[in-house]
C-alpha cells in the first residue's frame, strides 16, 4: 500500500477485508503495463518499481483460499514446500507458464511442478518450448499428460484445452 492507495486500503479494512498481508511503503510504487497489439500477436511491456518481497512462506501458513494462483512457472524445493502446504489447506493450484527460456520439462523438477498443479496455463510458444514439440496439439497432449488440466493461450488463434481425452478450442474474441 502506498500513496493514494492507503485510503483504499483503509476502506477495504472498514469493509472487513483481512489486512494481515498488506505491505505499507513509504513511497509511491509505480506499476505500469502497456499492451502492444499487432494483427497476429500481442505483447505486454511492463515496468515495476522494485518492491520488498512478500515471501509465500510468510503468507501461506496464515491464509486460506479455494485457489492459489502461481504467476509463473516455478519449480524446486521451495515450490515443493509451498505446494504441500497449499494442499494441506485444500487449495487448488493454477500455474501460469511465464517462465525463463531455458525451462523445459526435461528436468525432473519442472516435470514434477507441472504434475503438481490442477491447471497449467501456458501460451503457444511456452507449450512448444516446455515440451520440445513443434506441433501445438502434440505439445498440449504432453502437458495434459502431466497437469490435471492444461490450457494453451494462442493469441489470435484462441485458446485450447485438453479435457477427458479430447481437444477443446475456443476462438479468440
Amino acid at each position: 500500500v502506498s500513496g493514494g492507495a492507503a485510503e483504499e486500503a483503509l476502506q477495504a479494512i472498514d469493509e472487513g477485508l483481512d489486512d494481515s498481508l498488506f505491505e505499507c511503503h513509504k513511497r509511491p510504487m509505480r506499476f505500469v503495463t502497456v499492451s502492444a497489439s499487432y494483427p497476429d500477436d500481442r505483447a505486454f511491456l511492463a515496468y515495476y518499481d522494485p518492491a520488498p518481497s512478500i515471501p509465500a512462506a510468510r503468507a501461506l501458513p496464515t491464509t486460506s483460499a479455494r485457489v492459489l494462483y502461481v504467476p509463473g512457472f516455478y519449480c524446486g524445493p521451495l515450490f515443493d514446500v509451498g505446494f504441500r502446504l497449499a494442499r494441506t489447506k485444500g487449495m487448488k493450484l493454477v500455474m501460469d507458464g511465464n517462465s525463463a527460456e531455458d525451462v523445459t520439462l526435461d528436468t525432473p523438477q519442472a516435470r514434477k511442478a507441472a504434475q503438481s498443479v490442477d491447471v497449467l496455463l501456458v501460451n503457444g510458444h511456452e507449450a512448444r518450448r516446455l515440451t520440445g514439440e513443434a506441433n501445438l496439439e502434440a505439445a498440449l497432449q504432453v502437458l495434459a499428460g502431466l497437469a490435471s488440466q492444461a490450457v494453451v493461450k494462442d493469441g489470435v488463434a484462441g485458446a485450447y484445452a485438453w479435457s477427458e481425452g479430447q481437444l477443446l478450442h475456443e476462438p479468440a474474441i
